[in-house]
Protein backbone atom coordinates (compact mmCIF):
# COMPACT_ATOMS: atom_id res chain seq x y z
CA UNK A 1 0.00 0.00 0.00
CA UNK A 2 1.08 3.62 -0.99
CA UNK A 3 0.78 6.20 1.56
CA UNK A 4 1.42 9.51 -0.37
CA UNK A 5 2.04 12.21 2.30
CA UNK A 6 4.37 10.34 3.73
CA UNK A 7 6.27 9.28 0.52
CA UNK A 8 6.13 13.28 -0.10
CA UNK A 9 7.28 14.07 3.58
CA UNK A 10 10.47 11.15 3.15
CA UNK A 11 11.06 12.33 -0.11
CA UNK A 12 11.64 16.29 0.45
CA UNK A 13 14.94 15.74 0.62
CA UNK A 14 15.32 14.47 -2.93
CA UNK A 15 15.76 15.86 -6.58
CA UNK A 16 13.12 14.89 -9.41
CA UNK A 17 14.91 12.24 -10.93
CA UNK A 18 15.91 10.08 -7.16
CA UNK A 19 12.26 10.59 -5.95
CA UNK A 20 10.59 9.10 -9.52
CA UNK A 21 13.66 6.50 -9.54
CA UNK A 22 12.89 5.55 -5.31
CA UNK A 23 9.09 5.52 -6.11
CA UNK A 24 9.80 2.90 -9.16
CA UNK A 25 11.92 0.88 -6.73
CA UNK A 26 9.20 1.21 -3.72
CA UNK A 27 6.79 -0.39 -6.88
CA UNK A 28 8.78 -2.79 -7.98
CA UNK A 29 9.08 -4.48 -4.32
CA UNK A 30 5.35 -4.39 -3.75
CA UNK A 31 4.62 -5.77 -7.27
CA UNK A 32 7.10 -8.50 -6.84
CA UNK A 33 6.50 -9.10 -3.57
CA UNK A 34 10.06 -8.99 -2.39
CA UNK A 35 13.64 -7.24 -2.28
CA UNK A 36 14.67 -6.81 -6.33
CA UNK A 37 17.75 -7.74 -7.94
CA UNK A 38 19.99 -5.11 -7.93
CA UNK A 39 21.00 -5.59 -11.57
CA UNK A 40 22.06 -1.75 -12.78
CA UNK A 41 21.50 -3.03 -16.86
CA UNK A 42 17.79 -4.13 -16.43
CA UNK A 43 17.14 -0.96 -13.74
CA UNK A 44 18.53 1.44 -15.72
CA UNK A 45 16.18 0.08 -18.37
CA UNK A 46 13.19 0.16 -16.31
CA UNK A 47 14.15 4.00 -14.83
CA UNK A 48 14.66 4.81 -18.59
CA UNK A 49 17.90 6.13 -18.24
CA UNK A 50 21.52 5.44 -18.79
CA UNK A 51 24.04 3.07 -17.32
CA UNK A 52 26.19 5.44 -16.03
CA UNK A 53 23.00 7.98 -14.84
CA UNK A 54 21.31 4.68 -12.58
CA UNK A 55 24.92 4.27 -11.21
CA UNK A 56 25.02 7.69 -10.51
CA UNK A 57 21.18 7.91 -8.71
CA UNK A 58 21.19 4.40 -7.11
CA UNK A 59 24.52 5.51 -5.08
CA UNK A 60 22.69 8.42 -4.04
CA UNK A 61 19.72 6.91 -2.64
CA UNK A 62 22.11 4.51 -0.90
CA UNK A 63 23.84 7.67 0.42
CA UNK A 64 20.29 8.80 1.76
CA UNK A 65 19.67 6.25 3.77
CA UNK A 66 16.62 5.61 1.38
CA UNK A 67 17.18 1.73 0.03
CA UNK A 68 20.47 -0.79 0.97
CA UNK A 69 21.97 -3.44 -1.34
CA UNK A 70 22.15 -6.57 0.76
CA UNK A 71 23.45 -10.21 -1.20
CA UNK A 72 22.63 -8.10 -4.11
CA UNK A 73 19.38 -7.31 -3.75
CA UNK A 74 17.78 -3.65 -3.11
CA UNK A 75 16.01 -3.26 -0.09
CA UNK A 76 13.68 -0.34 0.68
CA UNK A 77 12.62 -0.90 4.97
CA UNK A 78 9.01 -0.15 4.66
CA UNK A 79 8.32 -1.76 0.99
CA UNK A 80 9.65 -4.87 2.65
CA UNK A 81 7.71 -4.71 5.77
CA UNK A 82 4.11 -3.60 3.68
CA UNK A 83 4.81 -6.44 1.30
CA UNK A 84 5.51 -9.05 4.60
CA UNK A 85 2.29 -7.35 6.20
CA UNK A 86 0.25 -8.26 2.91
CA UNK A 87 1.22 -11.56 2.48
CA UNK A 88 0.54 -12.39 6.06
CA UNK A 89 -2.95 -11.35 5.79
CA UNK A 90 -3.59 -12.89 3.03
CA UNK A 91 -2.53 -16.20 4.18
CA UNK A 92 -4.54 -15.61 7.43
CA UNK A 93 -7.37 -15.08 5.45
CA UNK A 94 -7.05 -18.52 3.68
CA UNK A 95 -6.54 -19.82 6.26
CA UNK A 96 -9.48 -19.01 8.08
CA UNK A 97 -11.92 -18.76 5.42
CA UNK A 98 -14.61 -21.43 5.96
CA UNK A 99 -16.70 -23.00 2.93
Amino acid sequence: KRYPSDFIAGTISLNLEEAGAYSYIIDLIQDIGASIPDEKRWLSRVMGCSLQRWSKVRQSLIDKNKIQIIDGKILEKRAIKETKLKQSLKFFLLSHWKY
